[in-house]
């Protein structure tokens, strides 16, 4: 029983494989510029993220964390959490 089941879906797959493959390699071709668009985007993003954290005092990270906490939510307890 099982065995025919198994003969039967093998003989009737969906081309899934090569249609993704197909897929991939126009994306590839045609939309290379779109997609290093994107990740320059995507970089300055993270660069800019990165700049004032990397020259600023963990502590002072830290503080302003616990001070944006604060400000949203009003409890010192949160506030303490986040500070440790």
């Amino acid at each position: 029983m099982l065995d025919k089941l198994t003969t039967w879906l093998s003989a009737h797959k969906l081309p899934v494989g090569p249609a993704a493959k197909n897929f991939i390699d126009f994306l590839t071709e045609h939309a290379a510029a779109l997609f290093d668009g994107i990740a320059a985007i995507l970089q300055a993003v993270i660069n800019g993220l990165l700049l004032p954290l990397e020259f600023t005092s963990p502590l002072i990270v830290v503080l302003l964390a616990a001070l944006a906490t604060y400000i949203v939510h009003r409890k010192i307890s949160l506030c303490l959490f986040v500070a440790v």
